[in-house]
Formats: C-alpha cells, sequence, structure tokens
C-alpha cells in the first residue's frame, strides 16, 4: 500500500488549512455589500448636503423678503412723515418670525437694515439713500446677503 509520501493522489490540503480560505470567502462574499453601502454613503451624503444648500438659500430669500417689505414700510412711513424711522412700532410691515431685522440707520435722507435668520450665519442688509450700506458693494434698495 502506498503512503501519503509515496505518489497518493488523495488532497490533504485540508490538514494545513489555518483558516485562509475562510478569510477569502469572506472577502468574496462581503466586498459586494461593502461597495453597495459605500455607494448609499456617498449618495446620502450628496443629498444630505444639497439639502443643506437649498435651506441656506431659502433662509437668505426670506431674509431679502423682510427687507424688501422694509423698504415698503420705511417708504409709507417717510410719506407721512418726511423722514425715516428706526422703530418697528411705527412701521406696518410684516416680518417673518425667524428673521430678525434691525434699522441701523434712520434719518431724514436715507435708512439702513440688516436681517439675520436662525437657521444660518449668513447677514443680509439692505441701504436707501444717504446711508452707510450695511453689506459691502451693495446697490441702494437692493438686499445683498454675505
Amino acid at each position: 500500500m502506498s503512503t501519503h509520501g509515496d505518489g497518493d493522489s488523495r488532497n490533504d490540503d485540508s490538514r494545513n488549512d489555518d483558516g485562509g480560505g475562510w478569510l477569502l470567502l469572506l472577502v468574496r462574499i462581503a466586498w459586494r455589500p461593502f461597495l453597495a453601502g459605500l455607494v448609499i454613503l456617498v449618495v446620502v451624503l450628496s443629498y444630505a448636503d444639497s439639502v443643506g444648500g437649498k435651506k441656506e438659500r431659502a433662509y437668505m430669500a426670506s431674509m431679502k423678503f423682510d427687507l424688501r417689505d422694509l423698504v415698503t414700510a420705511e417708504a409709507s412711513y417717510f410719506t407721512d412723515n418726511a423722514t425715516y424711522t428706526s422703530t418697528f412700532g411705527n412701521l406696518v410691515n410684516s416680518r417673518t418670525p425667524w428673521s430678525t431685522l434691525t434699522i441701523t440707520a434712520a434719518t431724514s435722507t436715507g435708512w439702513a437694515a440688516t436681517a439675520k435668520h436662525v437657521g444660518t450665519t449668513h447677514t443680509c442688509g439692505i441701504y436707501v439713500g444717504s446711508a452707510t450700506a450695511p453689506v459691502r458693494g451693495q446697490k441702494e434698495g437692493e438686499p445683498k446677503c454675505v
């Protein structure tokens, strides 16, 4: 009878198995779910980033709306009083509750204001007449955010 070393055709690799076969099998099976999970993660993060960008634009649009409404209110006050006011109680306007408006200057020749929103770090500003623009490079009567 032949022995193991004498040309026996049996495959005895299982005796020397150190677990590498299981590891290889695990890698072969697990790479697809791992890759799918990675793709899903990238998609979710990019979606979250785009939603965050949309929120920022919505917050800035809200602040600009409030500032435009303030232009109308100040113009109405000026028509009746020949001066602008820094007191919101004197104005008839509809501010959104999550924006904070501040009239930074108000004289008989002009006014300026800023707006902040609780959901963003951006600040928007507007000015009319001789007041100093609260945001560098902005045009009179047009809200601009930084």
